[in-house]
């Protein structure tokens, strides 16, 4: 979150906006088409303010036969050519913004998959969540919009104004005194904005992880009486969440009918001083007309263009929380060595870990030698530091003093996906993919295992009699989270899992608790 002493950049200055239209801008021939369809539906304003004047003076007050003829049709074919380049050009930005989404998701999902297990650890997966599905969605979908309104009502406004100085350019000029009102107008609500989207941002995760948090833990939630403690909680998120977006709308809402008056005030001096040339036969009818038209139509342009301040400051927010997490670092894969297969032998030789934050070391000089083939137990109290031992061999985490060896070669020289290779892990807390059974067994590289040694392994781990009470038996669904299957059950498609690998080493973390 921004600190309130040091106030945010201005938006068109901000490094994570530059970012994202450099992403856009990577798809230029399909964004050059875009432009120029947009160039056409912005041309038609001036277009149909002239057309307005020569009504006006032809058709109205000449009453000349040819152009009544003529300019209906004209007045049709404009829009239809406005229509046809405002489809076109929508279309195109939208398929800009979708391919930078699709890429932008794709990055940030292979960067998740490299994180370190400190990562995951510090970022609840409900920020995970929204950073994925709404927040790099929202901040692309403004992109497009903005880079259409934006471009469209520039266009528009330079167009008219041309217009109007080419009719008047004195009284165009007066008018356009207003214009540092406006700036100054927009400026003073743009940080505001940004502060309040960023905070919004974060109030979203909170929301999202809450209702993470009640659906993973409904059971508990239930027998402990926990509903009127998450009803609560969720009630002052949602509350605070409302707060901010109230604060959003009114920093928002202020700043477009400001602006809009301060055109307005424009608009009615260049009318009334037409009115006073018209008055002394500078001006034709018809260019009364068509002045008063652009002046009119100007007003949207401009309305438009200072409305862009709030899905700005929203794409900026956006882009500032993807972007931090596609920045977080990645595991140190420093090691240039590989196994093939390895015998299986671990050393940890004086090896120590102590956890970020903490005062005292989970392990301090353990020095272990286990040999291929070996069988041992660790046993200890919660938190004795069981699982941090078997997290150090697959490089999870890495040990603060000394060294782990895999057949006398320290695990740092090893590349880690030969490392992880040789080890297979079933761990206290089963994991399980919304896939079939049969997938979940050779999840990963043992895609291409046979049936008979699926067979092999589910039976070897005590689970053939599950899957043959099930519908479709291998290839059943277990849905989301396994919640159709027991506790038991689980570990026992993780064990197969284990099994099929057939690594040299095996990890056990607690992999029977729930077994009977």
């Amino acid at each position: 979150m921004t600190s309130s002493s040091q106030p945010p950049p201005r938006l068109l200055d901000d490094p994570n906006l530059r970012r994202l239209f450099r992403l856009v801008l990577g798809h230029r021939k399909v964004l050059a088409f875009a432009l120029l369809a947009t160039t056409v539906a912005a041309a038609t304003d001036p277009i149909l303010a002239k057309l307005t004047g020569v009504l006006t003076d032809r058709a109205l007050l000449e009453r000349d036969s040819s152009t009544v003829m003529w300019l209906p049709l004209a007045f049709v074919g404009l829009f239809v050519v406005r229509g046809l380049a405002s489809f076109t050009s929508s279309y195109l930005l939208n398929r800009i913004s979708q391919s930078v989404l699709m890429n932008l998701r794709m990055t940030m999902f292979d960067r998740m998959l490299r994180w370190p297990a400190a990562t995951f650890e510090q970022l609840p997966s409900s920020v995970v969540i929204s950073k994925f599905v709404n927040e790099a969605t929202n901040a692309l979908n403004l992109a497009a919009e903005v880079l259409s309104t934006a471009v469209r009502d520039s266009l528009i406004v330079l167009g008219l104004l041309l217009m109007l100085l080419y009719y008047n350019w004195q009284l165009t000029l007066v008018a356009l005194a207003i214009g540092p009102v406006i700036a100054l107008t927009l400026r003073a609500f743009s940080r505001r904005l940004r502060r309040l989207n960023v905070e919004n941002q974060v109030m979203l995760g909170e929301m999202t992880r809450s209702v993470q948090e009640v659906h993973e833990g409904r059971r508990v939630i239930k027998i402990y009486d926990g509903e009127s403690y998450e009803n609560e909680r969720f009630r002052h998120i949602n509350a605070r969440l409302r707060g901010f977006a109230m604060r959003m709308q009114v920093a928002w809402s202020a700043s477009t009918p400001l602006t809009q008056i301060a055109g307005a005030l424009g608009v009615a001096i260049l009318m009334m001083v037409a009115l006073w040339q018209a008055r002394d036969t500078q001006l034709s009818a018809g260019d009364f007309v068509t002045f008063l038209a652009a002046a009119l139509l100007l007003l949207p342009a401009l309305r438009h263009l200072s409305s862009l301040n709030g899905p700005l400051a929203r794409m900026a927010a956006g882009a500032q929380s993807v972007f931090s997490m596609m920045d977080l670092s990645i595991e140190e894969d420093t090691g240039s060595r590989t196994f093939e297969k390895a015998q299986g032998k671990v050393e940890f030789r004086r090896v120590s870990f102590r956890y970020p934050d903490t005062t005292s070391s989970a392990l301090l000089d353990i020095d272990l030698v286990v040999a291929p083939g070996e069988m041992i137990a660790l046993v200890g109290p919660s938190g004795g530091g069981k699982t941090t031992l078997i997290n150090l061999i697959p490089r999870f985490i890495s040990p603060g003093v000394g060294e782990i060896a895999l057949d006398g070669v320290p695990i740092q020289d090893l590349t880690l996906a030969s490392l992880r290779r040789q080890i297979a892990l079933v761990s206290q807390d089963v994991v399980l993919f919304d896939d079939t059974v049969a997938a979940n067994i050779t999840y990963g590289g043992q895609r291409g295992a046979t049936k008979e040694r699926v067979r092999e392994v589910a039976e070897a781990a005590f689970l053939l009699p599950l899957i043959e009470s099930l519908p479709k038996g291998f290839d059943t669904p277990i849905g989301e989270s396994a919640g159709r299957l027991s506790g038991g059950q689980r570990q026992r498609i993780s064990i197969a899992r284990a099994l099929l690998k057939d690594a040299p080493i095996l990890l056990l973390d607690e992999a029977t608790s729930a077994l009977d």
